[in-house]
């Protein structure tokens, strides 16, 4: 559509999961990346042309975006599947798996890096699971290591990092239904 409301150019694809637009390589321009029944990741530039398309494993479905380490300013796929929280280039190929036990099948998740204590980022991720009201909370080192799970008793669909008064250390913002959880390191 343009800005007008008026539609530009429509492709069909089946049964779309979920839509982003992300500077997937760095360039600065922002492509259409998608999901769709067969669990391909799609990528398309600005008129709807297939730039790429590629089937990762896991099942590829609901996703979001995150910004990843060493990636040159260009963003990553993040899933939550099969008991772990992927996180994929536009190509499905797997940078990182993390373990996220009791994450399933029905889990969104998204993510943040965040910097709690002696300057290490910590990658936090919420996985939420709306049909059931509950959201697990993951905090993993860069080596996969998972250093802490919460189970939260309702929808939790937000996560955001936040600077403290402490240099170098922030604080994680996880937005629930009607509040915000604040998590820091408590001295």
């Amino acid at each position: 559509m343009d800005s007008q409301g008026r539609k530009l150019w429509e492709f069909n694809d089946g049964n779309v999961w979920h839509v982003e637009f992300a500077d997937l390589d760095g360039d600065g321009r922002k492509k259409i990346v998608h999901s769709n029944a067969a669990g391909e990741i799609t990528v398309r530039d600005g008129k709807g042309k297939v730039i790429s398309k590629s089937r990762p494993k896991p099942y590829f479905s609901d996703f979001s975006l995150i910004r990843w380490p060493d990636a040159g300013g260009s963003e990553r796929l993040l899933l939550a599947k099969d008991e772990a929280v992927w996180v994929f280039d536009a190509n499905a190929k797997v940078l990182a798996k993390f373990p996220a036990p009791d994450a399933g099948e029905l889990g969104f998740g998204r993510g943040a890096f965040v910097v709690l204590k002696d300057k290490k980022r910590i990658l936090a991720t919420i996985v939420d699971f709306e049909n059931w009201n509950r959201s697990i909370l993951y905090l993993h080192d860069l080596s996969g290591k998972l250093l802490y799970q919460e189970i939260l008793p309702e929808s939790c669909r937000a996560i955001a990092v936040v600077p403290t008064e402490k240099l170098h250390e922030e604080s994680l913002m996880i937005g629930c239904s009607g509040k915000v959880l604040e998590y820091h390191i408590q001295r």
